[in-house]
């Protein structure tokens, strides 16, 4: 026996094994520990979302329990065994593994499992999201000064400071507030109980105040846009309205971010010139962590730790096929979504366009509990399983 034939043998009693054991437990369904582990895994990522730690250890579990993948998943995963391979540096290769692919599984393995559990991820998601809302209305009355970075020059005579909960950005911040939004409108239009229907309704408001106060004017116009895809995915997405959605985010984009209190496109359009001029040098992709080692060396560069844009980064680290493919999985995420309109699928729906709306402006993958939460979504949206009614 040639060795490739032994591995290849090797490697069919590793998938009879695992299919085995999937099996098991798809027939003993252990849903009430698991479903536990699967709540405190989301308490543990929502309390620490600068950690990939809280994904390590439940990978395995949940592939046990859990329908399994998205199809989208596995493409975007073999996408990035490509940039895996273009990436020069050990420490590019571990930091892609351990912030980018271990939370897009395990949040994706957490979106497919909570499709056929009990529990209702959606008012888990909304009450852990309650003491972090909390903690920034109390920043907001310390008013600490924030760095002056964070602060355009009429904002720093104006505003006495810009809250961050437990995210140390008010960027990133913002992005986490903007995906219980269309969770919390969901919720108030599918609860019949009048206490729940009025948890739902302060929960939305006491997101959109804090919002408001993170003074990112990026996630404010995503916020406008993410209720309007909400309102769209109840009645089926168009294409007509979703192409005047984006006109005019592209034409209140500018006028937001330009904005005297807070002029942050001119420093964006450097960073992106440079970006492009990166990915024009390199096609294929620079690698994981690619954009941190070369666009300083860039002409003109200025301070940034990402590209301010989802696509760009997209570009410059996975090059012209991660373009491909993330732009193939837009076009078949808006194929499939026009068939969901549940409200608890639109909210959803709506979390990942609005994720990648703010992603204009800003690099929402920047952390792993926004990876993992953009791909729960989508494993909920587009997973294997049956979606359990509610």
């Amino acid at each position: 026996m040639t060795g490739g034939s032994f591995a290849l043998s090797r490697w069919q009693d590793v998938r009879t094994l695992l299919e085995r054991t999937r099996g098991w437990a798809a027939l003993h369904r252990p849903y009430r520990p698991a479903e536990g582990l699967a709540v405190l895994l989301l308490l543990a990522a929502v309390a620490f979302p600068h950690e990939y730690r809280p994904f390590l250890p439940a990978v395995l579990p949940l592939a046990l329990v859990a329908p399994g993948v998205s199809r989208a998943l596995t493409l975007w995963l073999a996408t990035n065994a490509l940039s895996f391979l273009l990436t020069p540096s050990c420490t590019g290769k571990v930091l892609l593994l351990l912030e980018g692919i271990f939370p897009a599984v395990g949040g994706n393995l957490l979106g497919s499992f909570f499709r056929e559990a009990k529990t209702d991820v959606c008012w888990v998601l909304v009450g852990f999201g309650w003491p972090i809302a909390l903690l920034g209305l109390a920043q907001w009355w310390a008013a600490k000064p924030a760095p002056w970075a964070w602060l355009s020059a009429a904002e720093r005579w104006l505003l006495p400071t810009r809250i961050t909960g437990s995210f140390g950005n008010p960027n990133l911040f913002a992005g986490f507030l903007l995906v219980l939004l269309p969770l919390e409108a969901g919720l108030l239009l599918r609860e019949e109980r009048l206490l729940r229907r009025g948890l739902a309704t302060g929960s939305l408001l006491l997101h959109s105040l804090v919002l408001a106060l993170t003074f990112s004017h990026g996630a404010w116009l995503a916020a406008v846009g993410t209720m309007v895809l909400f309102s769209l995915c109840l009645q089926r997405l168009r294409r007509r309205e979703l192409l005047t959605l984006v006109a005019l985010g592209g034409v209140l984009a500018p006028v937001l971010l330009n904005h005297p209190w807070g002029g942050t496109l001119s420093h964006r359009l450097r960073i992106y010139r440079g970006a492009l001029g990166l990915f024009l040098k390199y096609p294929l992709g620079t690698g994981a962590g690619g954009f941190l080692a070369y666009y300083p060396h860039q002409a003109g560069a200025v301070v940034a730790a990402h590209c301010h844009n989802i696509i760009l980064q997209i570009m410059v680290e996975q090059g012209v096929v991660g373009l491909a493919v993330f732009v193939y999985l837009l076009l078949s995420w808006f194929r499939q979504g026009r068939k969901l309109t549940a409200p608890k699928m639109a909210g959803f729906l709506a979390l990942m366009g609005g994720q990648l709306l703010y992603g204009v402006v800003d690099y929402v993958w920047a952390t792993p509990l926004l990876t993992a939460l953009f791909w729960l979504a989508e494993g909920y949206c587009f997973g294997p399983g049956e979606v359990t009614p509610g």
